[in-house]
């Protein structure tokens, strides 16, 4: 008989658990329409990052890119915070606004939502460093990462789980992940 009551309160305590989370889970769910139609084939990485071609914006000058870069390098390895703005810890979209407004002054949005819908979206061949990186969990349903695209192949600044680090964005786990890419400059 004890043997019968362990496994009812066991049954009991993970058919809790397993309903909590889910609903904890589908309290921070959101569903969003994607804001445009996303052609995937233009955004596979090559095996380099190649400076624009024949986009209306330039990508970042050689002195402006040398700003960015000295910003980064500042932060490098500082720790990841949720919602974190700088200038001691940061979310992925805070250590992109951080840098633009440090290094040129320039206003981005807070979330990597909405800097995804701020600028004008580049295809990867016209990449180059000082690009906005954007990434998504769920296809495209929300943008949920974005990262600066730094000189090297493929190597991007982001701010995740292990700090701020450099790293290539042709790592397995990010090459799926992809959405789009984002000119920040006139």
């Amino acid at each position: 008989m004890r043997i019968k009551s362990i496994i009812v309160s066991l049954v009991i305590f993970f058919g809790f658990l397993f309903a909590s989370h889910s609903a904890s889970a589908n309290v921070f769910s959101i569903n969003l329409k994607p804001i445009i139609k996303i052609d995937r084939t233009e955004l596979r990485p090559s095996s380099e990052v190649q400076l624009p071609g024949k986009d209306t914006r330039k990508a970042a000058s050689s002195s402006s890119f040398d700003k960015i870069q000295n910003i980064l390098n500042q932060h490098m390895g500082q720790p990841y915070v949720w919602g974190g703005n700088g200038p001691n810890s940061f979310d992925c979209s805070g250590l992109t606004k951080f840098v633009f407004e440090q290094a040129l002054n320039i206003h981005l949005q807070r979330t990597a939502e909405q800097q995804f819908n701020q600028f004008e979206h580049i295809p990867h061949r016209n990449v180059g460093p000082g690009d906005l990186i954007f990434f998504s969990y769920n296809h495209g349903k929300t943008i949920d990462h974005v990262g600066i695209v730094v000189k090297g192949n493929n190597m991007m600044v982001d701010a995740q789980s292990r700090g701020v680090v450099r790293e290539s964005y042709m790592a397995p786990w990010w090459t799926d992940s992809i959405v789009g890419y984002a000119r920040v400059f006139n």
